[in-house]
């Protein structure tokens, strides 16, 4: 489902890739990918700062990798 998602991101259809993320997301809530990878379209692609920001945040409230950890503070810090 990731790749699905980050192939319609690289192919600038936006919202498929919302929903193929958010899709991802809804199979494992536990991986805190899906939501990096959303948070990151949000800011780079669909400028909603408001979903970048909540998305962001919720990484941090849950037991993160480092990476995910770190696009999230940076992300926040934007």
């Amino acid at each position: 489902m990731m790749k699905r998602g980050l192939a319609a991101e690289m192919s600038e259809k936006y919202e498929e890739a919302e929903r193929l993320y958010g899709e991802s997301r809804r199979m494992d809530p536990a991986d805190p990918a899906p939501l990096r990878y959303l948070g990151e379209l949000y800011r780079h692609h669909l400028g909603d700062w408001d979903k970048a920001r909540q998305t962001f945040e919720a990484i941090l409230a849950m037991p993160a990798d480092s990476l995910s950890r770190a696009v999230a503070l940076h992300g926040l810090a934007r």
